[in-house]
């Protein structure tokens, strides 16, 4: 009988660790804690062009979406291609830079020409296009990520937690294991 009962008191605590319920796993949500920066809308979009780096220098605002705060941000185009957050820099670069023209829409064949390098921002302002003398050179979104104060928040929640947890099946244990821990004490006494 007490064999039995044990039986069942293991995969009872088992499943009390492993529910999507427990405190541990709701810390570690996907998620949880994080502050989003995404582009302003309009995201006054700047671009400047560095020959020596042979790379452009964007310039826009991001507004953080937890408490609507905004800053003006720049980074590396090429520099950071595929990453999620771009490394920002300082927007103070662009006095050595030559600007390059950002467009709503499409500018004429002529235009084109006469301007050389230059951009159309997305009617959305999310990402632009980059043309040279027409040719189009790619599109780029602007970067939008969570910050890193969500996972450091999760780090320091998580050892409060695990206790929440362990005391929990602690006391389903207890409380499941209680009439064999009663019987052996009846046992013992006589």
């Amino acid at each position: 009988m007490r064999v039995a009962k044990l039986a069942l008191l293991v995969p009872l605590a088992a499943q009390v660790l492993l529910l999507d319920g427990c405190t541990t796993s709701a810390v570690w949500r996907e998620g949880q804690f994080a502050r989003y920066h995404d582009p302003a809308s309009p995201p006054d979009l700047r671009l400047s062009y560095s020959s020596a780096a042979n790379d452009y220098l964007v310039e826009y605002t991001e507004i953080r979406e937890s408490d609507g705060a905004t800053a003006r941000r720049a980074y590396w185009l090429e520099r950071d291609a595929g990453r999620k957050k771009p490394r920002f820099v300082s927007g103070a670069q662009t006095q050595r830079l030559a600007p390059v023209p950002v467009f709503s829409s499409l500018p004429s064949a002529d235009r084109q020409l006469a301007v050389g390098r230059y951009a159309v921002s997305s009617t959305n302002g999310l990402y632009f296009t980059l043309y040279d003398r027409g040719e189009t050179l790619g599109t780029y979104d602007l970067p939008d990520y969570a910050d890193s104060t969500g996972r450091v928040k999760q780090m320091l929640l998580t050892p409060p937690a695990v206790l929440a947890d362990v005391t929990i099946v602690g006391g389903v244990a207890a409380w499941l294991s209680l009439p064999i821990v009663w019987q052996a004490l009846a046992c013992a006494n006589r």
